[in-house]
């Protein structure tokens, strides 16, 4: 099934089987809501609120073993935070892991819910994003982190 959200001029789409998500994309392509798991969490989020989608049951099968070892991982960096690609793949156990860090963030099939988008440089460039850096940095303002110079503007923001 598919549920879908309109966010500004597009639309957050939900694939799902029962309460399990399969897949989070965005498109421009839909012409009306449907309603879908968490949509409730998604408008609070798009409103600016505080919002944890860690109950969100997604379904990580399809997905290589290290990539649902990052995709756990990023599930769990908090809102209005962000974290390094390196420090993610420290926290895997090698620092060159950065690549793979990059393309499981590059083909993260759930938007949002694993917030890929709070994924930075280590040097607090906001780096690439699949949806674009306009729409990386509208995500990461919404949660309130400070963008100068496209970069992170404080250490406060980054987490670990």
């Amino acid at each position: 099934m598919k549920g879908a959200l309109r966010v500004n001029n597009g639309f957050i789409m939900v694939e799902y089987e029962k309460s399990v998500i399969k897949r989070i994309y965005w498109t421009y392509k839909c012409e009306e809501e449907k309603d879908f798991p968490g949509k409730e969490l998604f408008i609070d989020y798009f409103l600016g609120k505080k919002v944890d989608f860690g109950d969100l049951i997604i379904d990580l099968k399809r997905v290589p073993s290290i990539f649902k070892k990052i995709y756990e991982f990023t599930r769990e960096i908090p809102y209005g935070k962000v974290i390094s690609y390196k420090g993610i793949a420290e926290f895997l156990g090698n620092s060159k892991l950065q690549r793979v860090v990059g393309n499981a963030m590059k083909s993260n099939p759930f938007l949002i819910v694993v917030p890929c988008h709070r994924v930075v440089r280590s040097n607090g460039s906001i780096g690439n994003f699949s949806l674009g850096s306009e729409f990386k940095k509208y995500l990461l303002n919404l949660e309130g982190v400070k963008i100068e110079n496209e970069k992170i503007s404080c250490l406060r923001y980054w987490w670990h």
